[in-house]
């Protein structure tokens, strides 16, 4: 192995780092603490130099947590993360153009509840977003009383579409930490954890998107 290589802020806390391969350098996306308020940053590495750190939420002030990042086939790197605005904790996306430019950000949720851990993913120039949404009883922080998992492709206006059936499928119950992957014919596999009971931890599950059907 090589020597570790640090990417992120002087002086700051970066946690919860996330990374995809794209033209020949590695994006890097994580959260931190820099300026007092949670932020996202990036960076690249092309194997020999760091890039410059940019930050990738647009809003001062706000608290973003979790990014995730995704390269997509035209060259765009897409960032989502979810942030805590308007008394609410939404997702959020923004695209890097090839040319280096950031288009304005685009608020992809806007449910009562808690949206949050978002996942990016592509399959040819189309994105797609799994999260988690949870629900509160009251104002308790950290005791959620329902968490599921919500997929959708991401259009040009920040358009969320499900796929028909997400309302029976096994993400619709109790469902949280989401890996997922295309296959060769187009299917999506989502990988899942689910709590056997308070004390006998959890299961990992598979399940796949075939039109229509879960399998």
């Amino acid at each position: 192995p090589a020597k570790p290589v640090v990417l992120g802020i002087a002086g700051a806390i970066d946690v919860k780092p996330d990374a995809v391969w794209a033209a020949g350098r590695l994006w890097v996306v994580w959260e931190s603490n820099a300026g007092g308020r949670r932020g996202i940053g990036l960076a690249t590495w092309d194997g020999r130099t760091v890039g410059s750190v940019e930050t990738v939420n647009a809003e001062a002030g706000s608290a973003n947590y979790a990014p995730t990042v995704a390269a997509v086939d035209d060259g765009r790197i897409a960032v989502a993360w979810h942030a805590f605005r308007e008394h609410n904790y939404d997702i959020f996306l923004r695209l890097r153009q090839p040319n280096g430019q950031w288009l304005p950000e685009q608020r992809l949720t806007k449910s009562p509840g808690i949206d949050r851990h978002p996942l990016l993913l592509t399959r040819g120039s189309d994105l797609w977003l799994i999260h988690e949404q949870a629900a509160v009883r009251g104002y308790r922080i950290g005791a959620t009383r329902s968490r599921r998992l919500a997929v959708a492709q991401i259009q040009p206006d920040g358009t969320l579409l499900s796929p028909v059936g997400m309302a029976q499928s096994p993400l619709a119950e109790r469902a949280e930490g989401p890996a997922a992957a295309f296959d060769a014919a187009g299917r999506l596999w989502i990988a899942h954890l689910q709590p056997q009971g308070q004390r006998s931890g959890w299961s990992c599950f598979l399940t796949g998107y075939a039109g229509g059907r879960s399998e």
